[in-house]
């Protein structure tokens, strides 16, 4: 049966900010580049991100009334939209434990969220765009306290929570309710010249008997050398210093992180690869004869899953 185009926002999650009547789940939300999907208690990644990023494109995004700041009253900055049917949507000033309109009804900040959202014009949304050159060392985000601004500061990141300088932490189940999270930008990369401090991207590990490529995290240069930590495989977590450049017949040592597609048939070549080392092919008279090839993808394209290699 064909779901319903017309969304009721007022059943919609908090956090969602698209609804999409063809996707996974109707309700959605992007956070740091990730999309995820409502599935009825909590939020899960996407299973396809590009399928994701096109519901999203593709959706509607969540009404917010009352954006014209300019016709806020004086000492009533917030715009706040009602969760709750048949509730006011108002123009309300922040005192103490409660958002209060100009008749004198107040909303508590406890349901914040819950029953109702909180719009806040730029010159009060907190720090939007962080100055990332004052971020302490270990503590490289900022977050952005919707409730109490002024608990607003640096934190790092741990598996259920934030932690702040001040050894506070924030729970990450509350955000987007009670916080966001600013992330400092990460830089980008065309694979020309040296690969930037702090960009992931992929190194020439080997080039004999196969080319293997494997996923790193740039830390600085040290004179021409790039300087590295492996990311995955048996290495993992390994320094390594290198230079840049391009190996003859073989391809770039550094390039950038491949696209969905790309991987799909860098896994394929990674099977097939390890199919006709375990059968001794490679260091046989049949390591370019095109039929073992042949052979050894048609078994990979037939679902067989060669064993992986150690550390992988």
């Amino acid at each position: 049966m064909k779901r319903s185009r017309q969304p009721s926002w007022d059943n919609a999650p908090s956090t969602a900010t698209h609804y999409n009547a063809d996707a996974l789940c109707v309700w959605l939300k992007e956070v740091d580049g990730k999309v995820h999907f409502w599935a009825g208690t909590q939020w899960n990644l996407y299973p396809s991100q590009a399928e994701g990023k096109k519901h999203i494109a593709e959706g509607q995004p969540r009404p917010v009334a009352g954006q014209n700041w300019d016709e806020a009253p004086e000492g009533y900055p917030l715009w706040i939209e009602s969760k709750m049917p048949g509730a006011r949507h108002g123009w309300h000033a922040d005192e103490l434990d409660r958002y209060v309109d100009p008749t004198g009804s107040y909303w508590l900040k406890g349901r914040e969220g819950t029953d109702y959202i909180v719009h806040r014009p730029p010159q009060l949304a907190g720090v939007s765009t962080p100055d990332w050159s004052k971020a302490p060392d270990g503590h490289p985000l900022w977050i952005e306290c919707y409730q109490d601004p002024e608990d607003s500061g640096w934190h790092r990141e741990a598996e259920d929570r934030y932690w702040g300088v001040k050894g506070f932490y924030r729970l990450k189940k509350f955000e987007g309710e009670e916080f966001v999270v600013h992330r400092p930008p990460q830089p980008t990369w065309d694979g020309t010249g040296r690969p930037p401090a702090g960009i992931e991207c992929e190194w020439l590990q080997s080039s004999i008997p196969v080319t293997r490529y494997v996923r790193v995290k740039v830390i600085g240069h040290d004179g021409g050398l790039v300087v590295f930590r492996i990311a995955e495989g048996s290495n993992k977590g390994e320094y390594e210093a290198g230079s840049h450049g391009t190996v003859p017949t073989v391809g770039p040592i550094f390039r950038p992180l491949l696209t969905v597609e790309q991987m799909a048939a860098k896994q394929r070549e990674e099977k097939i690869s390890r199919i006709m080392a375990d059968a001794g092919i490679w260091g046989s008279a049949f390591k370019d004869d095109p039929e073992a090839r042949v052979w050894a993808a048609s078994l990979v394209d037939k679902g067989y899953e060669p064993p992986k290699e150690q550390g992988k």
